[in-house]
């Protein structure tokens, strides 16, 4: 739920100029003025009833707390603030609100186009949008008014709606019909308690469109990001393409994908990955062998005649956690099978359910498929693999080893010289005793010394069970809190 603790968080945070860190009531909004890393900056406001104002004012965050703490009644006048009973809560006049005034929205005078955005399609659009900085035009939700479609995409997977967004015809002269709306601002909105947004753009065709997106609980208004979105339908494939798809409960893949990410996190791998092996029903950890069973059921033409073995995908945890979280039981997860230039799981995993539908590319792990078989280590392979010496062929000599240098011939003995004895040959080394040592014999009179009884052995600790995730996480926490 946004309230009015959502705009003093959002004007609490770390800002250059002073003026930023402020709320400005105007008598039936309470605004604040938010910084993204991906975008310029959008406002944010909350309805808050403040009948004795005429003009805008501008308060600054850190009186709003201080006058909190003391009570939870807020009345804003010019230069302090009370609680209609006497008490008052005063600000330094450091600040010229007057430049803060000037950065409110302004609505421009032509009309806009607008229409209902449910939030619910809006919420599994944006899980996929980019959030770096290097992502430009991908931080954004697009509004793609010529196809009527909502989409969402990083460069790495794809959420797309259709038929969410109303569709215009271009005009003489128009530009583009695509309007990018900042993640930041889009997920801000998301807390709202309502079910649908009503959404404003202005300025459709030209560089930088206005939008507003308002519920009954909350408002945002942002400038959308310049920038030009990619082609967004080369990398989606049409429904009658596929010939081979899986049907499954997303809910047991998700936390089977969370626990397999987990373990696999244990072994402190240069890539977290999990495998679906969908010919097996199984969700791996990385190439395994630990795995999760799901059940997959195989449907389509190609459903009796494919190679199940080669069924299989490497995709990264939490792409594949949330596409799960975005569908029903009723989704396909349409399958490619290998076309001579790609194998099966070098192929782009697409699900579809309804008007939904996702797209997610799949990580390189190599050929092999996962396995509940654990793998040697390289180096006992490397091993395994050196070739053995040939034998030499019947009648022939074996060769000789190689050495560093030819080995010199040994010196022939010299004869003693008259008058002196021979020199007396050493003795032969003796070989090693092998074998246990014999007991030294007892004194006599004594009985014989007993041999000291070993330690027993401390019990192996049981192996720990491995802890399984909660059942489903939850996607929208409350900011206020």
């Amino acid at each position: 739920m946004i309230n009015l603790k959502s705009i003093i968080n959002m004007a609490s945070g770390t800002h250059s100029i002073p003026l930023l860190s402020g709320v400005i009531f105007d008598g039936k909004t309470a605004i604040s003025v938010a910084h993204s890393r991906d975008s310029q900056p959008w406002w944010a406001g909350v309805p808050c009833e403040q009948p004795t104002i005429t003009e805008p004012i501008g308060v600054p965050v850190a009186t709003i707390k201080a006058h909190f703490l003391r009570s939870r009644h807020l009345h804003v006048g010019k230069g302090h603030l009370h609680n209609g009973t006497g008490m008052t809560t005063e600000w330094k006049k450091d600040v010229d609100w007057n430049d803060a005034l000037s950065l409110m929205p302004v609505r421009p005078d032509s009309l806009p186009v607008q229409f209902d955005l449910e939030l619910d399609a809006l919420d599994r659009v944006l899980v996929a949008a980019g959030e770096s900085e290097a992502a430009g035009a991908l931080n954004g939700i697009l509004l793609d008014m010529t196809t009527g479609r909502l989409v969402g995409c990083d460069g790495h997977r794809l959420h797309m709606f259709d038929r969410k967004v109303p569709k215009q015809s271009r005009k003489n002269g128009q530009g583009s019909l695509h309007v990018l709306v900042p993640r930041a601002a889009a997920k801000w909105l998301l807390y709202s308690a309502d079910e649908k947004a009503m959404v404003q753009v202005w300025g459709m065709g030209t560089e930088q469109p206005l939008v507003m997106m308002r519920t009954s609980d909350g408002v945002i208004y942002t400038k959308a990001i310049v920038g030009k979105y990619p082609d967004y339908m080369r990398i989606m494939p049409n429904r009658p393409v596929f010939r081979l798809w899986a049907r499954l409960n997303p809910a047991q893949l998700s936390d089977g994908t969370a626990a397999m990410e987990k373990l696999h996190a244990l072994e402190k791998p240069k890539f977290i990955s999990t495998a679906v092996h969908w010919g097996q029903g199984r969700v791996y950890g990385g190439l395994g062998p630990n795995f999760v069973p799901v059940a997959i059921a195989l449907e389509g033409p190609d459903a009796g005649t494919v190679k199940r073995d080669t069924l299989f995908h490497y995709i990264q945890p939490r792409y594949l956690a949330d596409v799960a979280d975005c569908v029903t039981e009723k989704a396909d997860w349409c399958l490619l099978p290998g076309d001579g230039v790609k194998a099966a799981h070098e192929q782009a995993l697409t699900v579809y359910e309804g008007d939904f539908s996702a797209v997610v590319m799949p990580q390189r792990m190599g050929d092999t498929p996962p396995s509940d078989k654990a793998r040697k280590p390289a180096s006992k392979a490397a091993k395994a693999s050196k070739p053995t010496p040939e034998a030499p062929p019947a009648g022939k000599p074996a060769p000789e080893a190689a050495t560093g240098s030819e080995k010199t011939p040994k010196p022939a003995p010299v004869a003693p010289k008259a008058g002196n004895p021979p020199p007396v040959a050493p003795e032969a080394a003796k070989p090693p005793k092998t074998g246990p040592k014999p007991a030294t014999p007892a004194p006599a009179g004594q009985p014989p010394a007993k041999r000291p009884e070993k330690a027993p052995k401390a019990p192996a600790k049981p192996a720990e069970p491995v802890k399984v995730p909660p059942a489903r996480r939850s996607l929208k926490p409350d900011p206020a809190k």
